[in-house]
C-alpha cells in the first residue's frame, strides 16, 4: 500500500465500497458518516482474532490468490478474482 497506513486506505475508498467491507466482515453499517464506517473497519481490521477468522473461512483457490498478492505486494481486488475466476473457467479448471 505504498507505506501508507490501514486507516489512510481505507478513508480514500467511497463510502459505498466502505460499506461493500462493512458487509463481507459482518458489520452493521446503517446511519454511519463515512468516516465513522473507515473507523470501524480500521479497528476490525486490526485485531488479530478477526484477521485469523476471516483467513480461516477461505476456500484454498482464496489462500493461493491473497498469497499471490501477498508475495507481490498488490491489492487485491475483486475485479482481479473475478478475471482470475473467469480465465480458469473458460480452461476448465475449476
Amino acid at each position: 500500500m505504498d507505506g501508507k497506513t490501514l486507516k489512510d486506505y481505507l478513508e480514500a475508498l467511497t463510502k459505498d465500497e466502505l460499506i461493500k467491507k462493512m458487509r463481507i466482515a459482518g458489520l452493521k453499517h446503517s446511519g454511519l458518516d463515512k468516516s465513522t464506517v473507515a473507523g470501524s473497519l480500521n479497528e476490525y481490521l486490526h485485531d488479530e482474532q478477526n484477521i485469523e477468522r476471516i483467513w480461516n473461512s477461505l476456500s484454498p483457490l482464496e489462500h493461493e490468490y491473497m498469497d499471490v498478492f501477498l508475495k507481490y505486494d498488490e491489492v487485491p481486488s475483486y475485479d482481479k478474482l473475478d478475471a482470475m475466476l473467469k480465465n480458469m473457467r473458460s480452461k476448465e479448471i475449476i
